[in-house]
């Protein structure tokens, strides 16, 4: 059995309704500094000018502070919601921000959720600050320059770059999901992924793919009566929990085939996955030099290093 090696958020909230930092002048569009580290993407962001190391989490449709990092930008809970992540559900403190810069932007008065993240840790060990949700992407293409290790928001609609490939996804409880096929010919299951930057592994060399088991049946079919290729353990906001992992291909997935993918496979109905979609992990970053989340047409845009699939 593995480490704990993953880092699994996922916020989902019924209800919908954060930064390098010089803010660009006149609404240019300027290039920061991302870190991809253990699968996920991280970059500087300020609350009420304090600067955090956040997480950029499109698995999340809501911004969340750690309770130590809110208190020092002055942030003070006035409420609680019922939050579900993708390992369960559990209810968080609530408030209001004035100010949050993130990659450049800036958002007056945005409502957030303080949690205590003592035990998450951001690049080089230090406590993570929080998470950027997709409410301070709507209206941007949140562009990730995976091989100059930057990011950008790019106002309106993409791509930023041209000779890209898109693929439409629609918003499902905030968190973009597209069409992700098993198999190959005739013989292709086809479900909808979401994408969820906030949960990764730290073994990045494999696309890495979330579900329940009634969807790992359908996938792995009698494979999934057999002994897991491997175990480890998740860790979310509601706790740790172990979970199966089973190697299988091939994936077919904004226009690439994956001859292998990592399934991982959660015993329970809780969370995201009664809805019964598979979670594409953070590790979907790795597999692309460039890759656009285009929130306003709601299209996902990519620069495949392989030839794209029809």
């Amino acid at each position: 059995m593995t480490k704990i090696t993953r880092t699994c958020f996922g916020y989902l909230l019924v209800v919908l309704f954060i930064l390098p930092f010089a803010t660009g002048c006149g609404g240019r569009t300027q290039s920061h500094p991302l870190t991809y580290w253990n699968g996920t993407p991280w970059a500087k962001a300020s609350v009420n000018g304090v600067i955090g190391t956040f997480l950029i989490d499109t698995g999340a449709n809501m911004t969340v502070l750690d309770s130590e990092f809110a208190q020092r930008a002055g942030v003070r809970s006035d409420g609680r919601e019922r939050v579900r992540s993708t390992t369960g559900e559990v209810i968080l403190a609530t408030g209001w921000a004035n100010n949050i810069q993130f990659l450049g932007r800036d958002h007056e008065r945005r409502y957030v959720s303080i949690q205590d993240l003592s035990t998450f840790r951001a690049p080089g060990g230090i406590r993570q600050s929080g998470l950027i949700g997709t409410d301070l992407l709507h209206g941007y293409t949140l562009v990730f320059q995976m091989e100059e290790a930057s990011a950008y928001l790019h106002e309106g609609p993409g791509p930023a770059r041209e000779g890209l490939a898109g693929f439409q996804f629609e918003m499902i409880d905030g968190i973009p999901t597209v069409q992700i096929g098993f198999g190959r010919g005739n013989d292709i299951f086809r479900t909808k992924g979401s994408i969820d930057t906030g949960s990764a592994y730290a073994d990045e060399s494999l696309l890495h793919l979330d579900t329940t088991p009634a969807i790992a049946r359908k996938i792995l079919g009698t494979r999934f009566d057999l002994p897991p290729d491997d175990m480890t353990m998740v860790r979310s906001i509601s706790g740790v929990r172990s979970i199966s992992l089973y190697d299988h291909g091939p994936v077919r997935l904004l226009g690439r085939e994956f001859e292998v993918a990592r399934i991982a496979v959660h015993d329970h109905g809780e969370g995201f996955f009664e809805k019964d979609v598979v979670l594409i992990s953070g590790n979907i970053l790795g597999m692309y030099p460039h890759i656009e989340f285009d929130f306003p047409r709601r299209r996902v845009w990519v620069d495949a290093p392989r030839p794209l699939l029809p």
